[in-house]
């Protein structure tokens, strides 16, 4: 387990309230000087602990591109691995585009001893979904695992988005960014 100091946790809470966020203006906010935090943001991002991405929201409050999402749960057949699954899919000559459309977030989970993927879907309209499952997802997973790979499927509509990644919720957002009233004891950095 790798302990974050003090220096690296208020870094992490500027970066987590604004990732656009200069190192400049870090070193203004925390009092840490620019070449403690840029020697620090590096090392972290080399660490694989801090990461920056950029999130598009297709949503109902964002582009209304994508009015409806469904949480599945898919259970595969006894015998299938999480490596041969990551080797099927994962490897970098083999990402699948299949997973950049309509899968929001996607997960390799276990149910009651079996591999699972979870994943989150979006589309248009409810029934546009059920489409993409039985038309993409499925007939991939079979291909790759036979025609008994899955064993069980749950299906969850999701109505509503409350937080993700620990600290961005639907109060504390304001273009694009963590509203600046938002206090630093309220941002989770472990």
């Amino acid at each position: 387990m790798r302990n974050l100091s003090q220096q690296e946790k208020e870094i992490l809470s500027e970066l987590i309230r604004n990732p656009r966020a200069s190192d400049n203006e870090v070193s203004r906010k925390t009092k840490i000087s620019v070449a403690t935090i840029n020697r620090k943001r590096k090392a972290l991002e080399k660490e694989g602990i801090l990461y920056y991405f950029t999130y598009v929201n297709n949503w109902k409050n964002g582009t209304e591109g994508f009015g409806s999402r469904q949480l599945y749960i898919i259970k595969l057949k006894y015998g299938i691995t999480r490596k041969q699954v990551m080797d099927t899919f994962f490897s970098e000559d083999k990402v699948k585009t299949l997973m950049l459309k309509h899968i929001l977030h996607s997960f390799l989970g276990e149910v009651n001893g079996q591999v699972a993927f979870i994943y989150m879907i979006e589309s248009r309209l409810d029934t546009d979904i059920l489409e993409i499952f039985n038309a993409e997802i499925g007939p991939e997973l079979i291909q790759a695992f036979g025609k008994d790979a899955i064993q069980d499927t749950v299906s969850i509509p999701i109505t509503q988005t409350f937080s993700v990644l620990h600290n961005y919720n639907t109060v504390n957002m304001e273009n694009g960014k963590m509203k600046k009233y938002w206090p630093n004891s309220k941002i989770f950095v472990s």
